[in-house]
C-alpha cells in the first residue's frame, strides 16, 4: 500500500492563506506529463512517457 500525504476537504472550509499557497504552487518538471494528458490527449501524454 501506498501512503500518500493527502486529505480531503470542502473547497469553502479553505482559508485565503491556503488558497494563496495553492495557486501559487509548481508542480516539477518530471510532472510535466501529467499536464500533457489534460491538454493534448493520452497520446502525447504516453509519448512524453516514452521518451
Amino acid at each position: 500500500m501506498v501512503d500518500r500525504d493527502r486529505r480531503v476537504v470542502l473547497a469553502w472550509e479553505l482559508t485565503e492563506a491556503e488558497i494563496a499557497l495553492i495557486a501559487s504552487a509548481e508542480v516539477p518538471a518530471e510532472y510535466a506529463y501529467l499536464d500533457a494528458e489534460l491538454e493534448g490527449g493520452p497520446e502525447q501524454a504516453s509519448s512524453l512517457l516514452q521518451s
